[in-house]
């Protein structure tokens, strides 16, 4: 569908209200005869009468009570029945709370804060046995299942150490099969537990700051809330709103500020304990509520994301969202819970409050048509509320109005205009998009005019097909036009057609373009040269044509549009705008390229076909763009591919796609590349990637947007701070080894990448990549006398560093 502007309005709700409430009936009749500017900053009506803004007023007023009607619901929170002994006796302080959003997964369990420090005390929930045991350099770092006599499952992450018990049968099994990372089962009567006994030490291993990870699984091995059982926590606070947003579904409306969604801030309402929104918002088009949501656990405690969403329209449930429990297999579907755009990133959680088209979630409730959107085919007004409630039953309420009124249907891709002197043609779409409309004005400016006074004239004769309006008058010596129609007095989205007898010359008409891939389309923005220029026109040029579109103005000087991609369009090239008479197009080049849901089959992302991708599962239509970028390069290697964006950001893939990349011969060794994602704390991080000599293809596994680059890494592992220096000295018999090893680039893959040895014997590798700290204490007593140490360090790509250190143990004082 054509990319209609569509109307923005807020109405303050503290109008004065009427003294004859029989003006509402106007309410059926709106009159929105003539647009005019809007303060944005008070963003009220456009242009309507005085007795319209009155009569709305009485009725917001009615909503309002309507409203507080609605939300005496209470949402009941039903506690999973059972209690446990909490894991720490210091406090009861988190950090990040059961089902936050991880990448590519949820959170599924709860962080207890541990004050920054490593080494308290974690304590069994309840009686059972040690159920399971895990440790690597990654995720959990080292990991504790315990099985409950209830057949709970109880898991500890980031510990620092076992209790003797746990740790002495840990290592044992570590030396007989020479690999620190070991994940094995344990039968019930080997390492039994009691409720309250001391099982381990808080830490830092795996990933993040010092702290407690803990979860709760059922008999089916199912994650559930641990908050949601009776444990003694005092919490009274209800979760706050931060803020709301009203998102554009269709393909077509755009919002004042040539925007896809409208963000209301909400206010708290002390006397009646709810969050509110003092104006009413005047949308059309088919729309979802997203919303900002966080739950203050307590003193010392981070922000949560509440435990139970409920959103509800004019007293209907949309959708339902309970955190109780979740279910591993439905990972995949994490980044479809949350809004991910990068613009809203001073919000921890803003929630959908939808189902999005992918979405699996069996905590998700969308019964309604839709999926939780709003559509209707009546003009009016509608109340929503929205609920959310933490693990406690606290429960915190949202309620705002808005106007709702339905959008024109009559534009469509490649609207044109067709005249001879006598007359002129105006093509809305295609076969069978017949007008619906009362009455339209042609407003026009002739010649080489440059005034910003239009001339609006009814056009005499006025001939409708299925298709076309055609108007009989004199227009041979007009270059623009706006064609305005209208249903029941009120415009639809208006636009501008043009003759095309423009002559390309002198400046450029915009300043500049830009374009933003969202919402499966493209938004559009440009900027013009001068506030004398009162429309532009854009051409987008695809693999199939081109269609020709018209700009909306949206700002004092700002023009915007929205691109919705006819199906059969598979790659977008340029966009072409084009201004009044005696301006010369500007270009902006793309890479984008339309990708229905489901299996991506092949798709080359550079013209010259340097990069293809395939086989990647992706959730919903989205157009994939890409385009190159500078970076500084890298210290200890060099580009193979330079880094290029592959965007939109918030674009994931449900399988791992292929990413194949043409590699030249003369850039080096295919084993010393691989493909880099860029993180702006981190710097480039390695994805992996395996190369062919035969083909000279690379095949890299891309999990999803990013900036991206193929990088050959060419330096060995630096190590540093050994606490041994050449022919040192040592009083301990059991020597413990320390020093920090670091790789700009590829990394080191999993413990087989360490050999550490005393006079050739194996030493348990301990390594902490986010530190880049190494330790390693002796599992014998190697004796009094001369040693030799032996560092070997392999990274990912095959560059090795090797270190010796002669030193002596000078007598046992250990035990």
């Amino acid at each position: 569908m054509f990319p209609a502007l569509g109307f923005l309005k807020i109405h303050h709700r503290e109008q004065t209200q009427p003294n004859n409430i029989d003006k509402l009936a106007v309410l059926a009749r709106p009159f929105y005869r003539h647009l005019h500017e809007v303060d944005s900053r008070k963003l009220l009506p456009l242009g309507p009468e005085p007795f319209y803004l009155a009569a709305m007023s009485h009725l917001i007023a009615i909503s309002v009570t309507l409203t507080i009607l609605f939300s005496q619901t209470v949402v009941g929170q039903s506690k999973i029945e059972g209690s446990y002994f909490w894991p720490l006796k210091i406090h009861k302080k988190l950090s990040s709370g059961f089902g936050d959003i991880r990448p590519g997964r949820f959170h599924m369990g709860i962080d207890l804060r541990t004050n920054g420090e490593e080494g308290a005390k974690v304590y069994a929930p309840e009686d059972g046995y040690v159920w399971r045991l895990k440790t690597s350099y990654t995720g959990y770092g080292k990991a504790l299942y315990i099985k409950g006599l209830s057949g709970r499952i109880y898991v500890f992450g980031h510990l620092q150490k076992y209790n003797w018990d746990i740790g002495t049968y840990l290592r044992e099994m570590q030396i007989e099969t020479g690999r620190y990372y070991q994940d094995f089962h344990l039968d019930e009567g080997r390492l039994p537990i009691k409720k309250g006994e001391f099982i381990a030490r808080t830490g830092q291993s795996g990933a993040g700051a010092p702290h407690l990870h803990f979860e709760i699984r059922n008999a089916l091995d199912q994650p559930t809330n641990p908050l949601y059982y009776n444990v003694g926590l005092n919490d009274k606070r209800a979760p706050k709103f931060e803020a709301v947003w009203l998102s554009c579904l269709d393909d077509s409306t755009l919002y004042q500020g040539g925007e896809r969604e409208i963000k209301l801030l909400p206010r708290y309402n002390k006397n009646t304990n709810r969050y509110f929104v003092s104006d009413t918002v005047s949308i059309n088009g088919r729309f979802a509520v997203k919303a900002a949501i966080g739950d203050y656990f307590g003193k010392g405690s981070f922000t949560l994301g509440p435990a139970y969403i409920r959103l509800m329209i004019d007293g209907v449930v949309y959708h339902e969202i309970d955190f109780d429990r979740l279910d591993f297999s439905e990972n995949i579907y994490s980044i479809l819970d949350r809004d991910s755009d990068p613009r809203k990133a001073e919000y921890k959680r803003v929630f959908n409050l939808f189902r999005k088209p992918g979405t699996r979630l069996a905590n998700y409730k969308s019964e309604i048509a839709g999926n939780g959107s709003f559509s209707d085919t009546l003009d009016g007004f509608h109340t929503v509320l929205i609920e959310a409630t933490d693990a406690q039953g606290n429960t915190g309420h949202l309620e705002f109005v808005f106007y709702y009124f339905m959008a024109g249907e009559i534009l469509a891709p490649h609207n044109r205009a067709d005249f001879t002197d006598t007359l002129l043609t105006f093509t809305y779409g295609g076969s069978g998009s017949r007008a619906a409309f009362d009455s339209l004005e042609l407003i026009l400016s002739g010649g080489q005019s440059k005034s910003d006074t239009m001339q609006v004239i009814l056009a005499p004769q006025i001939q409708v097909d299925d298709n076309a309006v055609t108007l009989d008058g004199e227009f041979g010596q007009t270059t623009e036009y706006r064609l305005q129609f209208y249903n029941n007095d009120r415009p639809y989205p208006a636009d501008y057609f043009s003759t095309e007898k423009i002559t390309p010359s002198g400046k450029s008409a915009v300043d500049s373009v830009s374009a933003d891939v969202i919402d499966n389309g493209i938004l559009i923005t440009a900027i013009p040269f001068s506030a004398g220029i009162n429309w532009l026109q854009a051409e987008i040029v695809t693999d199939i044509g081109s269609d020709r579109l018209f700009y909306r103005k949206t700002g004092d000087q700002r023009f915007s549009l929205f691109y919705s991609p006819a199906p059969e369009v598979s790659e977008i090239n340029a966009i072409i705008t084009r201004g009044p008479v005696g301006f010369r197009p500007d270009t902006l080049s793309l890479s984008a390229y339309p990708v229905k849901s489901g299996r991506i089959t092949t798709i080359a992302l550079k013209p010259e076909s340097d990069l293809l991708i395939k086989n990647g599962i992706i959730f919903d239509d989205v157009i994939l763009a890409v385009r190159d970028t500078v970076m500084p390069p890298p210290l200890t290697g060099y580009y193979v591919h330079e880094p290029f964006i592959f965007g939109p950001e918030t674009v994931s893939f449900a399988d791992w796609a292929d990413l194949q990349t043409k590699i030249p011969k003369e850039k080096g060794a295919p084993e010393k590349m691989g493909l880099y994602v860029h993180h702006p704390e981190k710097g480039w991080l390695w994805a992996g990637g395996s190369s062919s000599p035969e083909t000279g293809i690379m095949h890299s596994r891309l999990g999803g947007a990013g900036v991206l680059a193929i990088i050959a890494d060419t330096a060995a592992p630096v190590v540093s701070k050994l606490n041994i220096g050449e022919n040192g000295f040592i009083k301990s018999d059991r020597p413990e080894i320390l020093f920090t090893v670091d790789d700009e680039l590829s990394g080191m893959e999993n413990d087989t990448n360490f050999n550490i040895t005393i006079n050739g014997k194996w030493m348990v590798p301990e390594y902490d990549p986010e530190r880049k700290t190494f330790k390693s204490i002796a599992h014998w007593r190697p004796g009094a006398g001369k040693h030799v140490l032996r560092i070997e360090i392999q990274d990912r790509c095959g560059n090795r560093a090797l270190l010796t250190r002669n030193f002596t143990i000078k007598s046992k004082t250990g035990p």
